[in-house]
């Protein structure tokens, strides 16, 4: 074997020096991978473009959680601070989504928008928080078929606690934190918040009043355009085009930014999966995500399924708190005569346990309130000339019989109270003991854009007719209530008042009477606490002294 053949060996301080120089190329490179893992969230280091490139952030779905929060506000943030990225553009198919999420996005953008060109493309739907959140872009496109607008606030009232004597609080509100009286103007104060985006955004873009724009509707594009709530129609192509043209440069990369985020920080929006799986939202979940006291949502009620989507043809049975009560036992023979009978034999939607003052006033009195149920004779009970028959909203039908005994109940001078609630049913079955006395319930509620308490449905009423009902009374608020035909209204709203189904502004009369018959197309008011409200509560003790008198 010649010298060439024989195998070398490695000194020693050579070998040693190898060795460390592994560990540490090792060790830097595990140092690496852990805080890319760990250490380097929620921050995603710039990846190198040839420069320039333009952003793509999509807002697909709804903004409903901490998922949707990440994944958008990192993405704005990778390009505010990538200066590879000259220009982002913001594709939308969104209806929305939770007030803090959506506003969190909207002043994001803004921070963006002042660095570097942002251009938003409304591709199918910009509703509500869609629409909130492209606000905060430069100029807003939308391709010809979508729908853009939406404007409004929703939010989920809070419940009426029942205190506990094993847990004790400092004040009246700190286990509720609002009071149910003033929470109309909570969902004011929210919506002011989306106006005043709308103001800053698009300021003399506008090409209406904005009291027009305001009511909640969505507008095909076409008509967005020409109202001034989007820029110009276009497609995502042209939205490239204007990112380009507002960076000055003509040639570019296009890098998907949320498609980088949700890699690199492991993130699976919520909204986005929910979206793409066609899936409508219901209050169950929605309150399982959101444990805030109150939840205020920038979102499309077509895509919550709590709201009353209801066949023309059906009658609607309401959810709770509206309920069917139970009535107390009644032992024959009885006296009827100091009594008011409550029907509750017809599914009739009401909660007696919110009725403490309008019950309470019958009672001191001297008089008894008695619900009747099913196993009860109506026509019987008629017969036993009870001192008056108060009927809320029934949800199923009256017999031939009983429409016939109710008017020869009146005839001979029975009293009858008719209350229905547009926000609970239909008007169908009332109105067939209604039109007995010459009354209709319209189907459909008052809003009142001009006049209201808090919110749009909650009408102020300040004109009256002379009449011991309104004596002393010179302000009613009622709660999303309805019209009623008759010849005599006792309370007359303002001209600006307009009745949902035929959208026509004018006088309505919510509070009517013929005779003894007195026919009221609003029961929230009626109810505790919201009776306590403007002159509410001497209306209903001139309706108890009229009843017992």
């Amino acid at each position: 074997m010649s010298i060439l053949d024989k195998p070398r060996s490695i000194p020693h301080k050579h070998l040693l020096a190898i060795i460390i120089i592994l560990v540490f190329v090792a060790g830097v490179i595990t140092g690496l991978v852990i805080y890319d893992l760990f250490l380097a969230k929620p921050y995603v280091p710039p990846v190198k473009y040839p420069p320039p490139v333009i952003g793509i952030i999509r807002l697909y779905g709804y903004m409903l959680d901490d998922t949707d929060r990440e994944l958008y506000v990192n993405s704005i943030s990778y390009a505010l601070h990538n200066n590879s990225i000259v220009a982002v553009v913001l594709r939308i198919n969104s209806p929305g989504g939770y007030a803090s999420i959506v506003e969190d996005v909207y002043y994001s953008l803004k921070i963006l928008k002042a660095s570097k060109p942002v251009i938003a493309v409304v591709e199918g739907l910009a509703a509500s928080g869609g629409y909130y959140v492209a606000l905060g872009s430069d100029y807003i496109l939308a391709e010809p078929s979508s729908f853009v607008g939406n404007i409004g606030v929703i939010v989920y009232a809070p419940y009426i606690i029942i205190p506990s004597e094993s847990i004790l609080e400092s004040g009246p509100y700190k286990l509720s934190g609002f009071s149910v009286k003033e929470f109309p103007f909570i969902v004011r104060e929210a919506f002011n918040n989306f106006v005043k985006a709308l103001k800053e955004s698009r300021g003399d873009k506008l090409k209406v009043n904005i009291n027009d724009v305001i009511t909640g509707k969505l507008y095909l594009s076409t008509q967005a355009v020409k109202m001034g709530l989007i820029d110009d129609l276009g497609s995502f192509l042209d939205a490239l085009r204007l990112a380009a043209e507002s960076a000055k440069v003509t040639r570019y990369v296009i890098v998907d930014i949320t498609n980088i985020i949700s890699k690199r920080l492991n993130i699976t929006s919520t909204g986005m999966t929910l979206w793409n799986n066609k899936t409508s939202l219901d209050m169950n979940y929605l309150s399982n995500i959101h444990k805030e006291p109150i939840s205020v949502y920038y979102l499309s009620p077509y895509y919550i399924k709590a709201h009353n989507y209801v066949n023309l043809t059906e009658q609607y049975v309401p959810p709770p708190p509206y309920y069917y009560p139970t009535p107390q036992p009644i032992e024959f023979p009885l006296n009827l005569s100091r009594a008011i009978v409550v029907d509750s034999s017809h599914n009739n939607a009401f909660n007696p346990v919110l009725l403490n003052t309008f019950f309470g006033m019958i009672i001191s009195h001297g008089y008894k309130v008695i619900m009747i149920d099913k196993t009860l004779n109506l026509t019987y009970i008629l017969s036993k000339r009870p001192k008056a028959l108060i009927i809320f909203t029934p949800l199923t039908k009256y017999s031939p019989n009983e429409i016939k005994a109710i008017k020869e109940y009146v005839n001979i001078g029975g009293k009858l109270l008719l209350i229905y609630d547009p926000a609970i049913a239909f008007a169908t079955y009332i109105n067939d003991i209604a039109q007995e006395f010459g009354l209709y319930f319209a189907n459909g509620y008052l809003y009142d854009l001009n006049e209201n308490y808090g919110i749009y449905r909650n009408i102020v009423i300040t004109n009256f007719v002379s009449s011991p009902l309104t004596e002393g009374v010179n302000k009613l608020v009622l709660f999303t209530s309805t019209h009623v035909y008759a010849s005599h209204g006792l309370a007359l709203t303002s001209n600006s008042t307009v009745l949902s189904l035929t959208e026509e502004a004018g006088v309505y009369t919510p509070i009517v009477m013929e005779k003894d018959v007195i026919a009221i197309g609003d029961m929230t008011f009626m109810l505790d606490p919201f009776c306590g409200i403007a002159d509410n509560k001497k209306f209903i003790e001139n309706l108890v002294y009229y009843l017992v008198s």
